[in-house]
């Protein structure tokens, strides 16, 4: 799979987003000149009956694609222009979430918490071959009254620094 490693960059590739231009989010700077991070809405895509999200993205990251699946919604995340393998992400909005740091490639596991809209959240770091960094957490409680929808981040690529960006702001994630 080369720089986009395993499981996830194999599910990206699929998705289209190693060529994919679509920009469904408000266009920011591209390349090194993009330092303000910006608020970016996640409609609903219909697979999932959920609600529009809004999250903040760094200035150099795009929502690219969201795609409706049987009972949920997947939005990825992209840099705007750039490596495309230095990070990206998978937003997951449904009830029945996969777990990825639990996979036979996945090495060097790492569980810690954090604080997400006063939820405390196990988040899995984790490594690939060849040399990709992951991070991935459930959200249970960013969707109140939904009938058990949650929201999986889950964030890989080669630049530990850009996977660490775009992951503080990933926790953004809150209902529009």
């Amino acid at each position: 799979m080369g720089a986009w490693g395993g499981w996830f960059g194999a599910a990206v590739i699929a998705a289209g987003l190693a060529t994919c231009g679509c920009g469904l989010a408000t266009p920011g700077a591209k390349g090194a000149q993009a330092a303000v991070d910006r608020d970016v809405t996640l409609a609903p895509a219909g697979g999932a009956g959920a609600p529009a999200l809004s999250l903040s993205l760094p200035g150099d990251f795009t929502v690219a694609r969201s795609t409706k699946g049987a009972d949920f919604d997947l939005h990825y995340v992209t840099p705007d222009g750039g490596d495309q393998a230095s990070a990206h992400a998978v937003i997951y909005v449904g009830r029945h979430p996969t777990s990825f740091h639990g996979k036979p490639d996945a090495v060097n596991v790492v569980a810690g918490k954090v604080t997400v809209r006063g939820e405390k959240v196990d988040v899995y770091s984790f490594d690939t071959r060849p040399d990709v960094v992951h991070k991935e957490a459930v959200l249970k409680g960013v969707l109140p009254g939904t009938s058990g929808l949650v929201v999986h981040l889950a964030a890989g690529g080669t630049s530990r620094e850009a996977l660490d960006r775009l992951w503080t702001q990933l926790l953004t994630i809150r209902l529009k």
